[in-house]
């Protein structure tokens, strides 16, 4: 059989067959010149094939959920193994999915939102208010950015926030004692203590801000 035939059998345009096929043979791990239609794909063969796809380094950067999806939509048969017809048919569906058409940065900012639990559109606000406090460019947030995260979302002087409540939101924030914050923790630390907020105009802190102002220093 041609990959003209193929391709009006299984009803997939050609290009993208044959696109299909180039990856097939190059991560069968069959020997030059082998037929085409006796290739198999094996699922450690096939989670390289997802990792290049998906323009990752290793199948610890994949969501291993989609790793079990993909194989499962993929051996249609369930004989354990993929024959090209089978992935031709999963590359035609799957070519569009989250996992192969997003950059790694907005791949992991969904894998994030479904780990905690929130949409989205929060974590990409969450990462915006992030990247603006971490002041060193480190990646993380110290203490020091913490306080002046505080005292920018709070609108009030530095020294205005008593230490100790300071010191008791570092603690709610730095959940594993690292010593800073990786971006989840901060997620989960502004999420949880302050909700989503802010789309009215509203600082997602003021309210809080208002019992912390009854404390006497």
């Amino acid at each position: 059989m041609s990959l003209f035939e193929l391709a009006r059998e299984l009803a997939i345009p050609y290009d993208q067959l044959k696109e299909a096929c180039e990856v097939f043979k190059k991560y069968s791990n069959s020997p030059d010149g082998a037929n085409l239609f006796a290739m198999r794909l094996s699922m450690n063969s096939f989670i390289h094939v997802l990792c290049y796809l998906c323009n990752v380094e290793c199948e610890d950067d994949l969501c291993q959920d989609f790793v079990k999806s993909a194989f499962y939509c993929a051996d249609r048969d369930n004989g354990g193994d993929i024959d090209v017809k089978e992935f031709a048919i999963w590359y035609s569906s799957f070519s569009f999915s989250e996992e192969m058409t997003l950059d790694d940065d907005a791949r992991q900012v969904r894998q994030l939102a479904r780990e905690l639990g929130l949409e989205v559109i929060d974590i990409d606000r969450y990462k915006r208010a992030y990247d603006k406090f971490d002041l060193d460019g480190s990646g993380g947030i110290d203490f020091d950015e913490f306080e002046a995260l505080l005292c920018t979302m709070l609108k009030v002087k530095e020294g205005d926030i008593p230490e100790q409540r300071v010191a008791n939101l570092w603690k709610m924030a730095d959940t594993d004692r690292a010593g800073e914050l990786n971006f989840p923790k901060f997620c989960v630390f502004y999420h949880q203590s302050f909700g989503q907020g802010g789309d009215d105009g509203d600082n997602p802190f003021a309210g809080f801000y208002r019992n912390i102002r009854k404390v006497a220093r």
